[in-house]
């Protein structure tokens, strides 16, 4: 019986680490343009909530594009989708912070994936940004070179008012600023092989056990029934 519970107690499961990295998401005085001929809403407040814009940048953290950039920063053979599996992304408390968890086979992977996706998010933030201060700057530089061929000054000067606060209007969504807060630089045990290996070992010596109980049981009932026969056939 020793044998087979050292036998089962030596087929414990692998270790597994848990990092965290932690983001602060702020929105910035600049920012995006939209659509210009696009309807705003009637409560623009109850639209781009704090806690819905947390959601939604920690439901991006998690896509295939920022799990790809990852895969390329580490250098890693890793599918996107196995890389997606090992972590969980949620608003923390009622601020603007967003925690990274990252599971790993070691604590040094668990801690390069929790920094390696707040990272990669950042730098997509960054492109992101980018991207809406050129479309921004595309929108002006077109619509002051439509005006460009009014007949009268004052029609010129009019129409630029005009599109100035247009422009202002379509300024409805803030470009956000992304930072690292708490560095993930260290792991723990997801589950301790201590007390795992504990419980293994109990539910194998209560199971060898109770074989052990039945095999006796069904020795004594065969040892029973062979007395039995044997006297019957001395009385014949």
């Amino acid at each position: 019986m020793g044998a087979l519970v050292a036998a089962g107690v030596s087929m414990r499961q692998a270790e597994t680490f848990e990092a965290k990295t932690r983001l602060l998401v702020e929105p910035q005085d600049e920012t995006r343009v939209l659509d210009p001929y696009a309807p705003l809403p009637a409560d623009d407040s109850t639209v781009d909530s704090p806690g819905r814009r947390l959601w939604t940048h920690a439901e991006q953290i998690q896509s295939d594009s920022v799990a790809a950039e990852v895969r390329r920063s580490l250098r890693i053979d890793t599918s996107t989708r196995e890389l997606l599996e090992q972590i969980s992304v949620s608003p923390v408390g009622l601020g603007y912070t967003i925690q990274i968890t990252a599971t790993g086979d070691s604590a040094e992977e668990a801690i390069a994936l929790a920094n390696g996706f707040a990272n990669a998010y950042i730098s997509h933030v960054g492109e992101r940004n980018a991207d809406a201060k050129a479309a921004a700057a595309s929108t002006i530089t077109e619509g002051l070179e439509s005006m460009g061929d009014a007949s009268a000054q004052g029609e010129v000067v009019d129409r630029l008012a005009v599109r100035a606060d247009e422009l202002l209007i379509e300024a409805t969504l803030p470009l956000t600023n992304i930072s690292v807060v708490n560095e993930a630089v260290e792991a723990t045990r997801t589950a301790p092989l201590v007390f795992r290996d504990a419980v293994l070992a109990a539910v194998l010596v209560a199971f060898l056990t109770a074989g052990t109980m039945i095999l006796a049981a069904q020795g004594r009932r065969g040892r029973s029934g062979a007395g039995v026969a044997a006297d019957v056939h001395g009385h014949q």
